[in-house]
């Protein structure tokens, strides 16, 4: 007897068009963990074709699930950035006090002190000064 070949059941095609959906879904459910401004900003898509393919009003091609792909991993790469930026900026506080370091810094003491304990969210003005300061104090 003869082996059945397992695609005749199952082509090729119907499995990568199955493994596209799944991916698909996938990274659109990831894409959701982040605010449709942001995705646009990092995807180049505009505001309004990120939350059609959001949504679900239009079909995901392999070049947008690509380009939304593109943008989680910037995003998530920026928010690790702006977490160990931070995460630093604490240490730094701890060890010459918060209004020295915010003065050094150019930064208002109250919002730094904000932005350090998670009631704020540091702009990237803020961010950057927060780097160029943490450069300095090494």
């Amino acid at each position: 007897m003869r082996k059945k070949r397992a695609w005749l059941n199952n082509p090729p095609n119907q499995s990568r068009e199955k493994d596209f959906k799944k991916l698909a879904a996938v990274t659109i459910s990831e894409a959701r963990k982040y605010s449709q401004r942001e995705l646009a900003r990092a995807s180049g898509y505009s505001l309004r074709e990120v939350s059609r393919l959001i949504c679900g009003e239009v079909a995901a091609t392999p070049q947008s699930i690509t380009r939304l792909r593109a943008a989680i991993n910037a995003l998530e790469k920026e928010k690790q950035e702006t977490a160990e930026t931070l995460s630093r900026a604490k240490q730094a506080c701890r060890k010459i006090g918060l209004r020295k370091f915010a003065t050094q810094a150019g930064i208002d003491p109250t919002n730094l002190n904000k932005t350090l304990i998670g009631k704020r969210r540091p702009s990237a003005e803020t961010l950057v000064k927060l780097q160029v300061a943490l450069a300095k104090i090494r």
